[in-house]
Order: structure tokens, then C-alpha cells, then sequence
């Protein structure tokens, strides 16, 4: 019918619609890929354990080392008992309070072996003995110069009298009090005989010089 193929004709929708076709053969009969080539979809990112991402930081981060020197503990033994010894010579403690770590140290410092160590150890002993002699010269109740050598040739006293005892006591119950000692305090009576078993053998391996 003339009125259809008019219209027909006249659809540009169509016409163009005919036109694409014809182009689509064309290209494809002359083997020219007209299609867009599909676009690669990215694989989901996956986010990196943070733990990953620390270890590779730390690899750029230069971190400083150091060679400390520290006391013996041997050594620390002697210097403990010493200032212990002063103690119960004056009844009182210059550093204030808290001084009962020093029997509480000392008594780990046993527990350890290191107490043994330092009891052997004769030339450590002297030479503790003498540099507190020249820097930590302290006088007794009397008025009378203390002996550090007597304290390590046989002397040495770590359990104080009396009214020295009780201030002790005192000061190790405050510090328990405190959680200076965290779960590691035990009663004052067992630290007190154990210091004093440590004075014994003490006393016993060291002789006179």
C-alpha cells in the first residue's frame, strides 16, 4: 500500500535504524572490528592486615641500640648489705623512707645465688668496703666512725636491735601497703630470718684481713 511504504519512508527512526545495518555489514565485510573491545573489570580490592602494613613500616625505621653499663649483681649484693649494716649501727636511715627494700633485695639477690657469689668474692668485698670508706663515711650512735671492713671480714649485721627493728617493720609494712613489692612480699618474721641465715654464712666465709 502506497500510504504504508510512505510512511515507512518517512520514519526517520527507521531510516536510520536501515542505515546502522547497512554500515554494521559493510565494516564486517571488510573485517574491521567495529565493536569496543570489553573493558577488564579490577578484581575487588582487598584491604592489607594492618599488621602487614606495621611490618613493612618498621622496616624503614631505624631504631637505636645501646651497651649499658650496669652494676654487678654481686656487687649490688655488698652494696646493700653494707648500707644495711650502717642501718643497724645508727638505728635510723638516711635515705627516709621505703629503706626496707634493701633487706627485701637482698633477700632475692640470696634466692638467686647471687649472695653466695659475692660472699666468695673477697677483693669485691674490700673494694666496696674501702670506696664507701672514703664516700660514705657515716659515724654510729656513739659518735664512733663505722668499719665497713668489719662488715665484710666477719661483722656484718643485717637484723637491727630493737627500736631499729620496729622502724623496719613499719617501713616494710607501709611498703607492702603501698604494692611496692606487687605479689612478691612475705612475711617480715621469714624475711627477717632469712637475711639472718644470710649474715650467718656471711660472717662465717669472710676472715679477717
Amino acid at each position: 500500500m502506497p500510504g504504508i511504504e510512505s510512511m515507512i519512508e518517512r520514519d526517520p527512526l527507521l531510516e536510520l535504524k536501515a542505515e546502522n545495518a547497512r554500515l554494521i555489514a559493510l565494516l564486517e565485510a571488510n573485517g574491521i572490528q567495529w565493536r569496543a573491545p570489553p573493558e577488564p573489570v579490577p578484581p575487588a580490592s582487598t584491604p592489607e592486615p594492618q599488621w602487614i602494613t606495621f611490618r613493612l613500616l618498621l622496616t624503614e625505621v631505624g631504631f637505636p641500640t645501646a651497651t649499658p653499663r650496669v652494676m654487678r649483681a654481686e656487687r649490688t649484693f655488698w652494696e646493700k648489705v653494707t648500707a644495711i649494716h650502717v642501718f643497724c649501727a645508727q638505728g635510723e636511715f638516711r635515705g627516709g623512707d621505703r629503706f626496707a627494700r634493701h633487706w627485701h633485695d637482698v633477700a632475692k639477690l640470696d634466692a638467686a645465688g647471687f649472695a653466695d657469689a659475692a660472699i666468695a668474692d673477697n677483693a669485691l668485698a674490700r673494694a666496696v668496703a674501702k670506696h664507701k670508706s672514703v664516700f660514705f663515711a657515716e659515724k654510729n650512735t656513739n659518735g664512733d666512725v663505722i668499719d665497713y671492713h668489719v662488715a665484710v671480714t666477719g661483722g656484718l649485721q643485717l637484723v637491727p636491735d630493737d627500736n631499729a627493728l620496729a622502724k623496719l617493720a613499719a617501713d616494710y609494712q607501709r611498703m607492702v601497703d603501698d604494692g611496692l613489692f606487687l605479689d612478691d612480699a612475705e612475711p617480715f618474721d621469714a624475711l627477717l630470718e632469712r637475711c639472718r641465715a644470710i649474715q650467718q654464712k656471711a660472717n662465717a666465709k669472710q676472715s679477717p684481713q
